[in-house]
């Protein structure tokens, strides 16, 4: 009970606040245990409570929604990656700002060449067939190609990464860096801006090349390839790596070659990659794309990978992930129904602390972002709702729900208006029913409505998505449709329609994160 009978004017407020933030927390306390009381039934309230007085609890960059492109592409000679492309260059820049990185096993067999000549045209190369053959092609990326694909990122307003080859050797086994250095002075005569990787998932070279770097070497590597990079205009460009395989319960080497790396690494890279996939493309199920305990993976493969790099002070990042390995799993990477896993690895992925996700990949196999044709897949149409809307700032928030039931809550992306989206998806079969607790506008009223953006489909392996019932198509000349939320009351609570995903938009409110 509070008296205000003997209190100073000058106490009075202090005191409303107190017994303001008393109510929050027992309507907060009530709310869980009606959560838990109705747990198991269709009439269950998830609840989520955000703390509105704590600091983000972390940012990450302003590109961490970014792309990727296999170099299988390269292989083809960017045969049906038309560079110059007015709609591809459009529906890569409206995912913009991001890094644009260009790497994948073929990178440890490709050559830089100053003259036009390129690789032979392999037809039907899939990045899976790169990966997976014992004797992969060589590739051969002219200067020419060089130009085009470092003026396609300048167009498309992305910061290129690209990867080098590490499997050049000298007879003492170190890095045999020639070819690398003379791409870099052709870049930096043409002023290209680009960032650099060395090596692509080192860990794994035995297997996919018959040919071992260990770690403690290829650290060396890097800081040969580091004094290079200075010595000319990219002093101040990203290196980073080593970009080992996520780590595994059964597999063991992906974790001791990224210990060694980062023990004998010094400050030569900026930041710490490593690859992640939840699945084998070939022998993924619908059911997997759905699963909460195929969801928390990533949360699992994170903790390790903190653990072994929390002493270098260094971010980061996911450098290729994407829903399935293997150029992801016909009819579902590239559906509705990997829309789910994608935008849990966003959330779950920032929540973390992982500061760039790059999503491989843009274009080329089942998990690519854009079809043959440059056609939006479901998972551009999600990211593009997540660059729009979803800021740097992780709000702090604690939630009781059901596991199929997966919300995040951030800053939203516009800093001029202090509100949060709270984003996610229902992966069940019916229903959710989710509580917002904890937060005021203007410091009294508790928050009645907020603005919703509800995306579903007609089936789960639909590549339709709709917005709030309406289909999202490109409007003539590949721009965007209008992209408008609907209101809607959040009281007593709000529903997530069965399989659909949502990001929820409040009106402004007063919260420390933001």
């Amino acid at each position: 009970m509070c008296n205000y009978k003997y209190i100073s004017i000058r106490k009075r407020s202090e005191v409303i606040q107190f017994c303001s933030l008393i109510v929050v927390i027992l309507t907060f306390i009530y709310g869980v245990f009606h959560s838990l009381l109705t747990f198991n039934t269709e009439d269950q309230v998830q609840t989520i409570f955000i703390y509105n007085s704590k600091a983000a609890k972390f940012k990450t960059s302003s590109k961490f929604l970014s792309i990727a492109l296999d170099d299988a592409v390269i292989a083809e000679n960017f045969k049906h990656f038309d560079m110059t492309n007015e709609k591809l260059i459009k529906m890569v820049k409206h995912l913009s700002p991001a890094f644009f990185r260009v790497g994948g096993s073929g990178g440890d067999k490709l050559t830089f060449s100053l003259n036009n000549k390129t690789s032979e045209i392999i037809e039907n190369v899939h990045s899976e067939e790169v990966v997976d053959c014992e004797n992969p092609p060589n590739i051969t990326l002219s200067a020419h190609n060089w130009l085009k694909l470092t003026n396609f990122s300048k167009q498309t307003f992305t910061d290129l990464f690209f990867g080098l080859n590490a499997l050049q050797r000298f007879q003492n086994g170190s890095w045999d860096y020639r070819n690398a250095e003379l791409m870099i002075q052709f870049s930096n005569e043409n002023k290209l801006i680009v960032n650099w990787e060395l090596g692509n998932e080192p860990n794994s070279f035995k297997h996919k090349f018959n040919q071992e770097v260990n770690a403690s070497q290829l650290a060396e590597d890097f800081k040969t390839l580091r004094s290079i990079l200075n010595k000319n205009q990219y002093k101040e460009s990203l290196l980073v790596g080593p970009d080992v395989t996520r780590p595994q319960d059964n597999h063991k080497e992906s974790e001791i070659y990224l210990e060694e790396f980062v023990k004998n690494i010094g400050s030569s890279i900026n930041k710490i990659t490593w690859h992640q996939y939840y699945l084998n493309g070939k022998t993924a199920q619908p059911k997997d794309f759905l699963d909460p305990d195929i969801f928390d993976l990533l949360k699992y493969q994170i903790n390790k990978v903190r653990e072994i790099t929390i002493m270098s002070n260094r971010s980061i990042w996911l450098g290729e992930t994407s829903s399935a390995y293997g150029s992801g799993a016909p009819n579902l990477s590239d559906t509705f129904i990997g829309t789910f896993i994608w935008l849990d690895k966003l959330g779950l992925a920032a929540k973390m602390g992982i500061e760039v996700v790059m999503r491989q990949s843009i274009f080329k196999g089942h998990y690519a972002l854009l079809d043959e044709n440059y056609d939006p897949n479901p998972d551009w149409w999600i990211s593009l709702i997540y660059k729009k809307l979803v800021g740097g700032n992780v709000v702090p928030y604690y939630s009781i729900s059901n596991d199929k039931v997966r919300l995040y809550v951030h800053c939203l992306k516009n800093e001029k208006i202090k509100s949060i989206v709270i984003f996610g998806s229902n992966v069940d079969k019916i229903p959710a029913k989710v509580r917002i607790e904890g937060l005021l506008v203007n410091n009294s009223s508790p928050l009645k409505y907020i603005y919703a953006f509800q995306l579903q489909s007609t089936n789960l392996f639909s590549k339709e998505v709709y917005l709030n019932g309406k289909i999202l198509k490109m409007l003539p000349g590949y721009e965007l449709p209008k992209i408008l939320p609907k209101r809607e009351s959040i009281t007593p609570y709000i529903i997530i329609p069965p399989y659909s995903l949502v990001f929820w938009v409040t009106p402004e409110i007063n919260i420390k994160a933001c």
